[in-house]
């Protein structure tokens, strides 16, 4: 899906990032802090399970569509959809005929 971000909303769209890298961080330092075995944590059931209030406290929920902000991001995802180029069974090919051989 191709972003059309207008200029006024760039700002918008880097907090975005921002926020979405920090949380990542967040689950990442989480899961190498490794379970009471010693092992690094790699279920993601279980990250969720362990870092999901802090993630939504550190990065403010995290959330354009949140009850507190509808339709922050509205207006900066472009849902125009882009034409298929024309679709050929699989297996197909272009076929062309065979130049005529001289005699």
């Amino acid at each position: 899906m191709k972003l059309a971000v207008p200029q006024e909303r760039r700002d918008d769209l880097c907090e975005t990032t921002k926020r979405f890298r920090q949380a990542a961080q967040l689950v990442a330092d989480r899961a190498f802090e490794r379970n009471d075995d010693g092992y690094v944590i790699t279920s993601k059931t279980k990250l969720h399970e362990l870092t999901y209030q802090q993630v939504r406290e550190a990065t403010d929920g995290l959330n354009g569509s949140s009850p507190t902000s509808p339709g922050v991001y509205a207006g900066v995802v472009d849902t125009t959809p882009t034409p298929l180029p024309p679709h050929k069974p699989d297996g197909a090919r272009e076929v062309h005929a065979r130049p005529e051989r001289e005699p």
